[in-house]
């Protein structure tokens, strides 16, 4: 084979298209580039993103870290013509097809390839890829090899518009149904959990609308009643396929307006949202034996590549069923994936580079010269993740995220560090980092035995696999391990906060490490504890009264004086205390709305909101949230106060932790999007500032600082643009959900200067060391900003905005990685002046 120079490969990563899976197809993209840019050369590697018309545009690498594709899409992107895009494929080593769903999953972009003569791509053939997106065709093939399948039927939007009322009689006296009366409703020809329904005869139109949506065809079949899982297929580099370990799936139910029984994408991908992963699912060896066989013959028999997902059930009587086959899996930055892979000694960049590899030899080329499995070398950092707060699972994303790119900088020595809800410090292996939700981690800590059971199978089952790319399992999976805070100074040079909200931003680690001499990323002790209080940095802005800088009016509310002025409003005592109690007991929204109880509660709840709009100067709404927490955990603009203050009321006092957001926003559909509800003692009651009747009046951004403290710049200013009145903790920090417009478009270069200047001299007023995120509404006719909140620990998910504002600040022009290595020198200068 001829060989071939990592650092002279030419590689090119495809994504976007025009389905509705585009944006995680940047977030697969974006990882893919992340995890090898460093053992590669960069400017090798080209972006080409894929638009709905299936042009070619050559990307910059600063928007592949946009949380959608969205955010850059309106821009004037260049676009390759017909001879440059067969330029770019005859020319680069290594093509890297990224695209979900359609013009990806179907094989068009790798036939594209093949009819340029190059079989240098990562992935399976066109028609392997065809057969799997093909829903109706999978089962077909599944049947004819005798694997079971349930009962279905493939309906065409045609045949539905003829025949509702015909084709709703024939297929439920068909198809059997589960308890409920239920079946399943899915596009055909669409990955992921878009479009899919669990219906009854009443909602079955409903469904199939949403079906309809996504494709032309809709596949009508029989609910499967089972243990949901979901198991990765990699091919070594000598082409021997290796199923890994299956993820089992489980999803909550019984919270309260949360509906719906499907592990959807928002439980897929956002922590926290009511799905709970176990990697394996069990410890069966026979059955996961036959679940490997099966799934090496399924990869085999449909004539897959390189890598694959398969999605399927087991039933209480073991039977199994394989429900869905995905040629390109996703392959975002925690997904099964990674996780899976792990615990056959593969990182991220392993995997990727073991696709490279396939893909090279299939034009008898082999990749050869450094290795790119190097480990950090210098500087010790520990990356601290967790917590208790209401953030806490947000945290294990920035957490992850912090720690796989500065790992990829192959700069550093660097520590997962978990801190778990008692306080306590545990270095854990990257596996564990991995787990979707910090529930999941605090029960591997604290009952280990599945993990060591986990670590010895998959010791047995390796062998000889991916000895040429990976580590022995056990160099990367390890028992968690408890270390004290008092010998952080001897374990390690840094501590990265990636916390959010509770001790990690109150100024209380940041004392305790500045008194051990530990240099840590972002402000001090003083300026957290200011900055965790609301309250506080606005009076802080009033007092200062920067020009065109203010501050919307507040009120102060001890949560437990809420019932006295209730109760002043004409409600019974102890009332609100019987509707809390009851509605911790029962959950029932529906009827709880329904009682004569309730609407004396909520009419009193209304009488109170006019009292407070009265005070405050605020016609319009109201804006409630706690009075020190981070982010959007409990943030309500009520532009409805009847409506919608008296259920946040009784869910902040409830021991629940999340509100569904359709509770509030008659706009909001999805089941699974929610408010996080934390524990506060005192709720701030704010002027709404926004005007119904002039839309653009007020423009929300976020704005990110950067720099010492007196010296801090602020980047680039987004506008963010939300589902409802309040962003919610999706749109800022699930990838591919929220839009953020960078620079604000509308604005005029001298609106965002001034906007920059102000925000930026608040910050240093306020002492910001590092850097912060500073969240504000701006309204343009008057050229006025005002301070919503100020995060000294803002959020650093690869959804983050504050990384697109780095690369496009001409002062920064820094890429995510080199960023957060720029926060680490930030903070060894102020330890060194302090």
């Amino acid at each position: 084979m001829q060989p071939l120079d990592p650092k002279q490969t030419r590689v090119a990563i495809f994504f976007g298209g025009p389905s509705n899976e585009r944006n995680i197809s940047l977030d697969s993209a974006r990882t893919f580039f992340d995890s090898i840019r460093k053992s590669m050369d960069e400017r090798l590697i080209s972006l080409v993103f894929i638009g709905p018309d299936l042009t070619f545009h050559r990307l910059e690498s600063q928007w592949i870290y946009s949380n959608t594709i969205e955010d850059f899409e309106g821009l004037d992107l260049p676009a390759y013509t017909a001879e440059a895009r067969d330029r770019l494929l005859r020319e680069t080593d290594v093509l890297c097809p990224i695209v979900h769903g359609e013009f990806g999953e179907d094989g068009a972009l790798s036939r594209l390839f093949e009819d340029h003569g190059r079989h240098a791509y990562v992935g399976s053939d066109p028609d392997g890829l065809a057969l799997t997106l093909d829903k109706r065709a999978t089962v077909a093939k599944l049947a004819e090899l005798g694997f079971p399948v349930v009962p279905n039927r493939l309906l065409s939007k045609g045949e539905w518009d003829a025949d509702p009322a015909g084709l709703t009689a024939d297929i439920f006296g068909r198809i059997p149904l589960d308890a409920g009366g239920r079946l399943i409703t899915k596009p055909n020809n669409c990955g992921s959990s878009d479009g899919v329904s669990l219906v009854d005869r009443e909602a079955f139109a409903e469904g199939l609308a949403r079906a309809f949506t996504h494709s032309d065809q809709v596949l009508v079949e029989q609910r499967i009643l089972g243990r949901e899982f979901s198991l990765i297929v990699l091919q070594d580099v000598d082409g021997a396929i290796f199923p890994l370990l299956p993820t089992g799936i489980r999803v909550q139910e019984g919270l309260p307006g949360d509906e719906t029984a499907l592990y959807t994408r928002n439980k897929k991908y956002m922590p926290g949202a009511g799905a709970i992963h176990e990697t394996p699912f069990t410890h069966d060896e026979a059955l996961l034996g036959r679940m490997r066989e099966q799934a090496l013959s399924l990869f085999r028999d449909f004539g897959l590549r390189d890598w694959a997902r398969f999605d399927g059930f087991v039933t209480e009587d073991g039977r199994i069923y394989w429900s869905d086959l995905n040629g390109i899996p996703g392959c975002g930055l925690d997904s099964f994936l990674f996780q899976q892979a792990s615990l056959f000694g593969l990182r991220h960049s392993d995997v990727f580079q073991l696709m490279l590899h396939r893909a090279a030899r299939r034009e008898d080329r082999r990749l050869v010269g450094e290795s790119a499995r190097k480990g950090g070398e210098g500087m010790r950092v520990a990356v601290i993740g967790g917590g208790s707060s209401s953030e806490r699972h947000v945290s294990r994303m920035s957490w992850f995220n912090v720690t796989q790119k500065l790992t990829a900088l192959q700069r550093y020595r660097v520590t997962s560090v978990y801190l778990d809800r008692e306080e306590r410090y545990w270095i854990v292996a990257p596996f564990i980092a991995l787990q979707h939700t910090v529930d999941e981690i605090d029960a591997m800590i604290g009952n280990p035995e599945h993990y060591r059971a986990t670590i010895e199978l998959c010791n047995r089952l390796k062998g000889d696999a991916f000895r040429e790319v990976g580590h022995p399992v056990d160099a990367i999976n390890f028992l968690p391990r408890q270390v004290a805070l008092a010998d952080f100074e001897r374990h390690f040079d840094f501590v990265f906060l990636a916390l959010h909200g509770g001790i990690g931003e109150d100024g209380t680690l940041q004392a305790a490490f500045a008194e051990r001499g530990m240099p840590f990323n972002g402000s001090g002790s003083r300026v957290s504890r200011i900055c965790m209080d609301k309250h506080e940095t606005n009076l802080r802005c009033r007092a200062w009264a920067i020009p065109g800088f203010e501050a919307p009016g507040q009120i102060i509310l001890d949560v437990a004086a809420l019932e006295a002025d209730l109760v002043a409003e004409g409600l019974a005592p102890g009332r609100m205390r019987e509707l809390v109690d009851g509605f911790d007991r029962h959950r029932d929204i529906a009827a709880l709305c329904a009682s004569t109880e309730y609407q004396a509660f909520a009419n009193c709840c209304s009488l109170w909101a006019d009292r407070c709009r009265d005070r405050l100067d605020s016609p319009h709404g109201l804006v409630l949230k706690p009075k020190s927490d981070g982010c959007s955990s409990g943030v309500l603009v009520s532009r409805d106060p009847r409506a919608q203050i008296p259920l946040y009321l009784l869910f902040a006092l409830s021991s629940l932790d999340r509100m569904p957001l359709k509770l509030l926003y008659p706009g909001v559909t999805e089941d699974d999007v929610f408010l996080q509800m934390p524990m506060f003692d005192q709720l701030i009651v704010e002027q709404y500032l926004g005007r119904p009747d002039a839309p653009g009046h007020f423009v929300e951004m976020t704005v990110g600082v950067l720099g010492p403290a007196g010296n801090q710049i602020a980047l680039m200013p987004s506008e963010t643009r939300a589902q409802t009145d309040v962003l919610s903790l999706d749109e800022k920090f699930n990838k591919g959900v929220g839009i953020n417009l960078t620079p604000p478009p509308g604005l005029t270069v001298d609106q965002v200067r001034r906007i920059r200047e102000r925000v930026a001299t608040f910050a240093n007023r306020l002492g910001i060391e590092g850097y912060a995120r500073i969240d504000i509404m701006y309204q343009p006719p008057t050229d006025k900003v005002y301070l919503i909140e100020v995060n000294t620990l803002p959020g650093l998910t690869s959804a983050t905005i504050i990384y697109t504002q780095a690369l496009t600040t001409p002062e920064t022009r820094l890429k995510p990685a080199e960023f957060l290595s720029r926060l680490i020198e930030l903070g060894r200068e102020a330890r060194n002046r302090h």
